[in-house]
């Protein structure tokens, strides 16, 4: 992972990448699981002669990443996200861009690693018209949301808000209609 950090830094190249693991020192269990997600990204990467992961940032496409998986822990998803969001925001398009962050939320709390994660898309969002980027958070939790992020929402939509206590908390980042009780729907 310390690997996928410096070369988030720089232009991410899958084959360099490739390079430098195959060079790295790996228990059985590591390796077995490293060597089915290779396969998987290969089936994918590997029809080109060079893989640049940015060439996929282009205008009017969309790109899902999905790093959904129960055996991949919040470290790796986070250093994951953090690289492909850093080449995102670096591609240069005449076009705006949007990134969605579906279940951020699950990412978006206060251990060490979300912590830095957290910290990490608070200065994206700051900096978003700079990026010619629009963050859009759903979620079905918005308590979870952390107070960084809910204080710059530019545009909120709700949709079922149910319950008094999702209320309460977003009063304190957004501007609200304090005349209207949360007994009527809040």
């Amino acid at each position: 992972m310390t690997m996928l950090r410096t070369m988030g830094a720089d232009r991410f190249n899958y084959n360099v990448f490739k390079k430098k693991m195959s060079k790295e020192p790996l228990y059985p269990t590591q390796e077995c699981s490293y060597k089915m997600r290779i396969e998987m990204l290969d089936s994918y990467l590997t029809n080109q002669k060079t893989v640049d992961v940015s060439s996929y940032f282009k205008p009017g496409h969309l790109v899902i990443v999905d790093l959904r998986d129960p055996s991949t822990n919040a470290s790796l998803v986070i250093a994951l996200f953090k690289i492909i969001v850093g080449l995102f925001v670096k591609q240069r398009m005449e076009t705006g861009k949007v990134l969605l962050l579906d279940k951020a939320h699950k990412y978006l709390n206060s251990d060490p690693c979300s912590a830095r994660f957290t910290v990490s898309m608070t200065s994206l969002i700051r900096q978003q018209q700079h990026f010619g980027i629009r963050t859009i958070i759903p979620t079905q939790e918005p308590a979870v949301v952390p107070d960084a992020i809910l204080d710059l929402v530019f545009f909120l939509v709700l949709h079922c808000f149910n319950f008094p206590t999702w209320m309460r908390n977003l009063r304190r980042h957004i501007s609200v209609n304090q005349d209207r009780g949360e007994s009527e729907g809040g």
